[in-house]
């Protein structure tokens, strides 16, 4: 990769803004395969893989699949500093309303219960979180060298080719967290400007 000596961050090939810009690509048939399960599953299921594999992501990438054939998508993500569900979120469901809870294992077993009830008139649940529980495994998701060396030419450019071996000690430095392989590549690139 090369970067210039002048390099704000805003042009970090591996800034928030260009992140949230990239196409990550995520094989047909691991979607088609999805969709199986999760209708087979009377559309209700877990996505399930560590921090960082991309569960998120494929929610962000499957989520028009389902608007395109009508679905509600109401997306939550809980968070360690704030596990509540807000009322919005599972108000007014219906048939055709799919509600996607990210992060699940930051409720604890009466507040998971609560949403359950709750959430028994939405069409879909869908829900995430990094080992099997409380919902059928329609998808796991597990980190994928492939899929960053991918994400990260689209970011970077051509001039990737030959950089595999420094992607893969980041991979295997993080765990295959990508979240913190691409904010090492971020700090990397600030510095060498």
């Amino acid at each position: 990769m090369t970067t210039g000596p002048t390099m704000r961050a805003r042009d970090n090939p591996f800034a928030t803004a260009c992140l949230r810009a990239a196409p990550v690509r995520f094989d047909p048939a691991e979607v088609d395969a999805f969709h199986e399960r999760f209708r087979a599953n009377g559309y209700r299921g877990a996505i399930v893989g560590p921090h960082g594999a991309g569960k998120t992501t494929f929610i962000g990438h499957i989520a028009p699949d389902f608007e395109r054939r009508g679905w509600i998508v109401r997306h939550h993500h809980l968070r360690i500093d704030d596990r509540r569900i807000p009322a919005p979120f599972t108000a007014d469901l219906g048939p055709k309303t799919l509600l996607i809870l990210d992060s699940v294992e930051q409720l604890g077993p009466l507040a998971w219960a609560r949403f359950r009830r709750r959430s028994r008139a939405a069409g879909g649940l869908l829900i995430t979180l990094h080992a099997p529980a409380r919902l059928p495994t329609v998808l796991t998701i597990r980190p994928s060298l492939a899929r960053l060396t991918a994400l990260v030419r689209d970011l970077a450019g051509p001039d990737v080719d030959g950089f595999e071996a420094r992607l893969r000690s980041l991979f295997d430095e993080h765990g295959g967290n990508l979240h913190d392989i691409l904010r090492a590549l971020y700090d990397e690139c600030a510095a060498s400007s």
